[in-house]
């Protein structure tokens, strides 16, 4: 007698645990914060130095690559400057994005800060 309703048994109670394991519960809001913006490689560029049009260094290396310092122009990256994609050496100076990075390593333009350079650490002796 109880051989034949104990598989019966088994069967509803292995249902009504998947009912009750499948319900959602309500879970706590999850703020997530946007990734930064993409760069296409293309662009990614490591310079020695960045700064804004109008300081004078910046402006001397726009000068020497032929251009005329431009508002537009925005932070600049000067100094030795390299695309990433021709030239994968690592990058020990700032890693910038830039818009215009084909002036022959003098300048690169329209340029945003992906990693400042870092800091020397300095460990006590």
């Amino acid at each position: 007698m109880f051989a034949k309703t104990l598989p019966c048994l088994t069967l509803v109670a292995a249902f009504v645990s998947a009912a009750t394991t499948l319900t959602p519960s309500p879970s706590p809001s999850i703020i997530i914060d946007p990734l930064p913006p993409l760069c296409p490689l293309r662009n990614v560029t490591c310079c020695q130095n960045v700064g804004d049009v109008s300081q004078p260094a910046v402006d001397l290396a726009l000068l020497k690559a032929g251009l005329k310092p431009k508002k537009e122009f925005n932070l600049v990256g000067y100094g030795n400057c390299r695309n990433q994609t021709t030239s994968p050496i690592a990058c020990f100076n700032e890693l910038l994005c830039c818009q215009d990075n084909d002036h022959k390593g003098l300048v690169a333009l329209t340029c945003r800060v992906l990693r400042p350079t870092p800091e020397p650490t300095v460990t006590p002796l």
